[in-house]
């Protein structure tokens, strides 16, 4: 199956078509963008840090390789990766990484329960807001955007939930990384799930607090 792979570059922020090509597709990865290039100076749009407790899950740009930068918008090509802890956890925050610079608009939050099978099944939360920080990372050249959610999200102890966030009407292109998991991403076309891409997985941190375990007391006598 053949499908259009669309390049662009980010420069200065600025989105540029460079051109299109046709490729085979056996991941389902049907969209593309690619690695950012390095170039003009970047300027913060906001600047405000996660909330919570600090970074509790993390396939970010230092935890594997690079692997390729992807069309990721709400009404088209978007991602979701799984995350489970075994300990449970409340999610505050929720930074993804991008090669496109800051961009006004909303973007789309959505958190989604697995089928059992190791796919995204049912939205259990969503929201559309503006990003509270979207900033230079040095280390993927592109960008880090960070979403405090309004709500702050209880993940379930050993529970599989899957996490993406897109841009409503607008590029929020996703960074993917090659090594920390199993390599793919979910895909979807707007808000159905059509596969998972072995582009990498997605880049990306979750913020706030690992749910402690509780002790069961007991008496000695």
């Amino acid at each position: 199956m053949s499908s259009t792979i669309h390049r662009h570059w980010a420069v200065g922020g600025v989105l540029v078509f460079v051109g299109s090509l046709l490729a085979a597709s056996a991941s389902g990865a049907t969209q593309q963008t690619q690695p950012a290039r390095p170039g003009g100076g970047s300027i913060p749009k906001f600047g405000a840090a996660p909330v919570g407790g600090g970074v509790i899950f993390d396939f970010g740009p230092t935890s594997g390789a690079q692997n390729g930068c992807w069309q990721n918008q709400t009404a088209g090509q978007n991602f979701a990766e799984q995350v489970n802890f075994a300990q449970g956890a409340i999610v505050d925050s929720i930074a993804i990484y991008t090669c496109i610079g800051p961009t006004a608009g909303t973007v789309h939050v959505k958190i989604l329960t697995d089928d059992g099978a190791g796919n995204p099944a049912t939205v259990v939360y969503q929201e559309d807001k503006t990003p509270d920080s979207w900033v230079s990372d040095p280390t993927t050249g592109g960008f880090v955007v960070v979403v405090n959610l309004t709500t702050p999200f209880n993940h379930t102890p050993a529970t599989t939930f899957w996490y993406g966030v897109s841009g409503n009407g607008f590029e929020l292109a996703q960074f993917s990384v090659a090594t920390p998991g199993d390599g793919f991403m979910a895909q979807f076309s707007g808000p159905v799930f059509t596969n998972h891409t072995n582009v990498g997985d997605q880049m990306f941190q979750l913020s706030g607090t690992v749910t402690p375990v509780e002790l069961q007391s007991f008496d000695v006598e």
